[in-house]
């Protein structure tokens, strides 16, 4: 599915997420929490948060939900499929 700006705020684009915010946004689609995520991927919550806040920007939404909804329709994210947390970003 392509990028509509319809969905998005005019300085959003979910195409730009980094290999890491498309791991937590899959992450987070399966239902973990910030710690949850952050232990899977040995990172800190705060870092999550960090990331959290990107992708909440990049996406032009305000929650968890409405992030997972819009990376399943732009097919940036499978709901019934598990991220590989061990895979580092290079």
């Amino acid at each position: 599915m392509r990028w509509t700006p319809s969905l998005f705020s005019e300085s959003s684009n979910p195409n730009h997420l980094t290999q890491r915010e498309r791991q937590i946004l899959q992450l987070l689609a399966q239902g973990l929490s910030n710690k949850a995520i952050a232990t899977a991927l040995c990172l800190s919550e705060k870092t999550i948060g960090t990331h959290m806040k990107s992708i909440f920007e990049k996406m032009g939404v305000h929650n968890r939900v409405a992030a997972v909804r819009a990376g399943e329709r732009l097919g940036l994210i499978n709901a019934g499929e598990e991220s590989e947390p061990d895979q580092k970003e290079a």
